[in-house]
């Protein structure tokens, strides 16, 4: 009876069979479960109530399995069935026990945790950051020593080559025979103390570097998660290196030198003494390049960077600032000017020496500005202003020298700034305008043309010497925008003289900047559209130094101007370095010989043989000969004795204004005679 009321009162369900297996009893969470009444139950087969059991010898101590629907919701459930023989006191067997176990829940977590464990080993598989599971190993005083790998994603083995089958159950040292003992020191406090930490770990027997994330799941265990940085932080170095050093010679760039400038001039207020900025421009760098390519350029370049690091100390510093400018940082002198006027002197020498680049046998020369800390101004920006201001003296000078620079630069420099904010205004307020110069024919006795000449009169400096601001508009690049205007205003002009039957041409220059435009050429040839004019009419100037910059492009360019049937004249003939090879390819009409050669061609032997050479070398090239600059008639009489018989000057007239020099040409029959008569009465 106390068996009874205990299966009675059971929440598992209880089926109780006779030898025969047949239902005898059945508790009321068997009935329930199976949706039998008790009377229903007893007297069946176990096998036909419960099909999965239909031999309960076969079965005992085993476990099945039965599911069915819940009888209210529908929902499955599962019950695990074991199978227990029932025995009397005396050992004989009585019958058999089936009990129904409700385990539902417990599959539902099993399953659950079977997904869970699927859902972390396919994570676990596929991230792409490392993972590694390790054991701490410690000695006997409780110190870690070494650590074994436990587990590894193939991320692990990816990104560190090492395969899972060699290391896992390995110690560290076992696999990496080079690891250093401190990251064994330090994993060992992440897994001793469960404390994470976060950190770079560069990998010398790997050449890897990585990010790694150490944390402790359980004591004396630490995971790592990592993940391969090698490439990000050789673009972050790489990146680095950019912001302070020159791709192209590996030198430190502006940004370093003026860090490393502001650092010693702050030591130089703090402690005293000295410090020397050199700027170290190349003298006409472009025609290398122009003519041999950027390849060879670039190659010069480095070759430059090193020589010039080998005439310094190892405290110095040379920085490449940018295209062929180099700057060099003197620092700790004791005698500054004379210190930095050696070191000047070893760098334009060592420069001077051939370079051979690419089996080719380069020459090149410098020119170097000078500024000295604290004399020269305490800041970057003050030396290295400076430092540019002497550079450009030393190549006024004549380049392959150096310069100092003086308070006296850095007034004129502050000159020029000013003349170029005035002169950006006086393009917009109409204070430039023109002045023509006639241009006489001895032997024809007329003006066969007149040359244009740029001036400005400014509101409160009154008239502006070319000489002043001309350099300046070409620095500034105003030069091209004046330019523009000159030529248009020019043959505007000669147009509305032809249509009065003036018979006359029009010489226009073109400046340096002007002529290197890629589209100089287009540029003349829509002006003479607009205005009108013949190109016959017109004579371009350009001087010999321009056209021996780029001497390709100077005939080419030269070559599509004639072409358009424009005239061309070199100017300032004698004073550059144009060869008569040179000048046989030069597409031009007008040789103008320079007033340095005028000026004392009577007393001076050496200029009259250099005018008379200039004249026979026009004469075999039939160019025409002009002479510029005549003022009295002993230099006109020494010019006619050289074969030269036109001119422009004083001697015949001052520039003029549009309306006077239309006067002039009006009546220079009358002023011809005029003049020949007392000509020949002075003689």
């Amino acid at each position: 009876m106390a068996r009874a009321a205990v299966v009675e009162s059971m929440e598992h369900g209880v089926i109780i069979a006779d030898l025969h297996q047949r239902v005898v009893d059945a508790n009321p969470a068997a009935r329930h479960l199976l949706g039998q009444t008790y009377h229903a139950l007893v007297g069946q087969m176990i096998g036909a109530v419960l099909p999965m059991l239909p031999d309960l010898r076969q079965r005992a101590d085993e476990e099945a399995l039965l599911e069915k629907p819940d009888r209210h919701t529908g929902a499955a459930r599962a019950y695990e069935i074991g199978v227990t023989a029932l025995v009397n006191a005396r050992g004989a067997s009585t019958g058999w026990m089936v009990v129904l176990r409700d385990i539902t829940e417990r599959r539902c977590a099993q399953q659950a945790l079977s997904e869970q464990e699927t859902r972390y080993r396919q994570l676990f598989n596929s991230m792409s950051e490392g993972f590694a599971l390790h054991e701490i190993i410690c000695n006997d005083a409780g110190e870690p020593v070494d650590y074994r790998f436990l587990e590894v994603n193939p991320a692990f083995e990816a990104l560190t080559g090492l395969r899972a089958e060699v290391i896992v159950g390995r110690t560290a040292l076992e696999a990496l025979p080079t690891l250093e003992v401190e990251w064994v020191t330090r994993y060992g406090r992440v897994a001793l103390t469960g404390e994470p930490e976060h950190f770079v770990l560069e990998s010398g027997e790997l050449a890897r570097t990585y990010e790694v994330l150490a944390y402790s799941p359980r004591p004396g265990q630490f995971a790592t998660v990592f993940m391969d940085v090698t490439a990000r932080m050789r673009a972050e170095e790489r990146l680095n290196f950019l912001a302070y050093y020159d791709e192209l010679t590996g030198l430190p760039n502006r940004f370093l030198l003026a860090d490393r400038l502001g650092r010693e001039l702050a030591h130089v207020q703090r402690e005293g003494g000295a410090i020397a900025l050199l700027l170290l421009d190349l003298d006409r760098f472009k025609e290398i390049n122009d003519t041999l390519g950027h390849s060879i350029g670039d190659k010069l370049l480095r070759a430059v960077g090193i020589r010039l690091s080998e005439c310094v100390r190892e405290s110095d510093t040379v920085a490449r600032m940018g295209g062929d400018e180099f700057l060099i940082m003197l620092s700790h002198l004791h005698n500054s000017p004379l210190d930095a006027e050696i070191t000047a002197l070893r760098l334009l020498a060592a420069i001077s020496r051939p370079f051979t680049i690419d089996e080719q046998e380069l020459y090149i020369s410098s020119s170097i500005g000078i500024t000295i800390a604290p004399e020269d101004g305490a800041s970057v920006d003050a030396l290295l202003r400076g430092a540019d201001i002497a550079m450009y003296r030393a190549k006024e000078q004549g380049r392959d020298t150096y310069c100092f620079f003086s308070a006296e630069m850095g007034e004129m420099l502050a000159q020029r700034h000013m003349l170029a904010a005035e002169l950006r205004k006086a393009m917009e307020t109409g204070e430039l305008y023109l002045l023509y110069q006639p241009q006489v024919d001895m032997v024809a006795r007329r003006i066969f043309g007149v040359e244009a000449l740029l001036r400005w009169r400014h509101p409160v400096l009154g008239d502006v010497s070319p000489a002043q601001f001309i350099p300046v508009a070409e620095e500034t690049g105003l030069i091209e925008p004046i330019g523009d205007w000159v030529l248009r205003t020019a043959c505007a002009q000669l147009t509305a003289w032809q249509r009065s039957g003036f018979d006359v041409t029009m010489a226009v220059n073109l400046s340096a900047r002007q002529f290197e435009r890629r589209h100089i050429v287009e540029s003349v040839r829509e002006t003479l559209e607009a205005t009108g004019l013949a190109p016959s009419a017109l004579e371009l100037e350009i001087t010999e130094s321009t056209a021996m910059q780029d001497i390709d492009y100077a005939i080419d360019t030269l070559g599509q101007l004639r072409d358009l049937g424009v005239r061309i004249a070199i100017d300032d003939f004698g004073t550059g370095y144009c060869s008569f090879g040179y000048l046989k390819r030069f597409p031009v009409s007008t040789l103008k010989i320079d007033r340095t050669f005028i000026h004392d061609i009577i007393t001076d032997p050496n200029n009259a043989a250099i005018v008379q050479a200039i004249t026979v070398l026009g004469h075999a090239l039939n160019l025409a000969l002009v002479a510029e600059c005549v003022e009295t008639l002993p230099q006109l009489e020494g010019l006619q004795q050289q074969g030269c018989q036109r001119f422009q000057g004083y001697l015949f007239s001052q520039p003029l204004s549009a309306e006077d020099c239309g006067t002039l040409i009006a009546h220079a029959d009358t002023l011809f005679q005029q003049a020949m008569s007392c000509y020949t009465r002075t003689s």
